[in-house]
């Protein structure tokens, strides 16, 4: 081997070396960044070490996290909103204070003090009924604004992974360095994999196809917009079913958030089946609630003052309450006829034209029957507070399911990262291979250092 030869060997081996060494250092300083992927110097390219078929099961459970997650979250704020008999303001706590309030003004009927309870009672469950059909509304109103607030985000992201793709491109067509670019497309991916199930296809230059898991092409040779209209105010009756909530749109046109959707699972989703399907189920049975609770003192019931198409005890904003009763709970009010100036038409009827027997219970156990019969005018199989109670149960009931949901999917979320983590930096074997590479640039030193020695003998003689 000549001299030169040796020098351009020692030299290569070097540059070698110190190229070699600042990948591992990146690899090292990087190794707790979740964006990063690992890089290996070989062959003079710096190569990014990843998993396709690994990150792909890894971004569609994180959409399933994103779904389980926001139902979760709903559930939550639903079991809140009814609470249970030991809360303060909920409705079957509200339902026994009316019950004892009867019970006491039953006992002594000619007390202006219980009965005047029995009225402040019964205005508290109306608005016990009020105020939770107000809270279901609210958060219907709250994953309307998150839809919004997410989509905007989508769209930023899916402009991100365009842009980045073009970047791509035009770097590799210049032989400059991707890797860099490349992480920050996958990071974007991964919060565009929160919110919607996603797939990508490479295509030239490092370029990727976006498309949902449903088929939809998000990014392609163009990318998609998707669309949502924000509502402001929400009320019982709004659906997007009857046009008064918005819907997805892709494009320009409405897409179909089922199961078989193209935008089917994912955090979007979440929110959509919570405002759309979830708290409306809820609405509804509240809504029966109150309904069963106005119909059993209405025309029939206890207060034989009442005639036929005269609003009873409860009423739907001062009227006579009849089915469809959507939204009734938010309505419900008692009747303007009782004050607790005129506390005594609790005890002689809501019609009476004057006080009547003030020593006389009749009508106030006749409510006590009728509130707490096991049949109801609505063919209502037990009391209205076991119908109460039950709404409750279900609001729990759902919150557990919920957890069960949103800690498998988390499971298997996290099992999919520590095998990402396991096949990427390993800092200890980084480290043993940057002394490695510190031995071959001394040993490459080394060999120059020698060749200066000869070199300058040579001269000398």
């Amino acid at each position: 081997m000549t001299i030169s030869s040796a020098m351009s060997n020692a030299l290569g081996g070097m540059t070698y070396n110190v190229r070699t060494a600042e990948v591992i250092a990146s690899n090292v300083a990087n190794a707790s960044n979740d964006a990063y992927s690992k890089r290996e110097f070989d062959n003079g390219l710096v190569k990014r070490i990843t998993n396709p078929v690994l990150l792909s099961d890894r971004r569609l459970s994180d959409a399933e996290v994103g779904l389980a997650s926001g139902g979760l979250k709903g559930a939550q704020k639903i079991e809140q909103v009814f609470g249970t008999i030991e809360d303060a303001g909920s409705i079957s706590s509200s339902l026994a204070a009316f019950d004892s309030a009867l019970v006491l003004a039953a006992s002594d009927p000619s007390s202006t003090l219980r009965l005047e309870a029995v009225v402040d009672a019964a205005n508290d469950l109306t608005a016990a009924f009020n105020a939770k059909e107000a809270e279901l509304q609210d958060i219907r109103r709250q994953s309307d604004s998150t839809i919004a607030s997410q989509v905007e985000h989508l769209n930023a992201k899916l402009e991100e992974v365009a842009n980045l793709n073009h970047s791509i491109s035009v770097a590799k067509h210049g032989d400059v360095e991707v890797s860099g670019l490349m992480d920050q497309r996958q990071k974007a991916l991964d919060e565009i994999a929160e919110l919607v199930p996603i797939r990508t296809v490479a295509r030239d230059r490092g370029e990727l196809t976006v498309y949902t898991e449903g088929g939809a092409i998000l990014v392609g040779d163009q990318v998609a917009v998707v669309g949502f209209d924000k509502t402001p105010t929400i009320a019982a009756h709004m659906t997007q079913a009857n046009g008064l909530l918005g819907g997805l749109t892709l494009n320009g046109r409405p897409v179909s958030l089922t199961d078989k959707g193209p935008f089917a699972g994912g955090a979007i989703a979440a929110q959509f089946l919570l405002r759309d399907e979830t708290v409306p189920e809820y609405q509804q049975s509240l809504d029966a609630a109150a309904q069963e609770l106005a119909l059993r003192f209405e025309s029939g019931g206890p207060d034989g003052t009442i005639a036929a198409s005269a609003p009873g005890l409860f009423t739907d904003m001062g009227n006579v309450t009849a089915p469809p009763s959507t939204g009734l709970a938010g309505r419900l009010q008692l009747n303007s006829a009782v004050t607790a100036e005129d506390a005594w038409r609790i005890r002689d009827g809501i019609y009476a034209p004057a006080n009547g027997e003030v020593g006389d219970p009749t009508v106030l156990n006749s409510m006590l029957s009728s509130l707490n019969g096991t049949s109801g005018p609505q063919s209502v199989s037990g009391s209205l507070s076991d119908m109460v109670m039950d709404l409750e149960n279900r609001a729990v009931s759902a919150r557990v399911r919920f957890e069960t949901q949103q800690s498998a999917a988390t499971d298997r979320n996290t099992s999919l990262r520590e095998i990402e983590l396991s096949e990427g930096v390993d800092t200890d074997q980084e480290l043993q291979n940057l002394m490695l590479v510190e031995r071959a640039y001394a040993a490459n030193a080394q060999v120059l250092q020698t060749l200066d020695d000869l070199i300058t003998r040579l001269l000398e003689m």
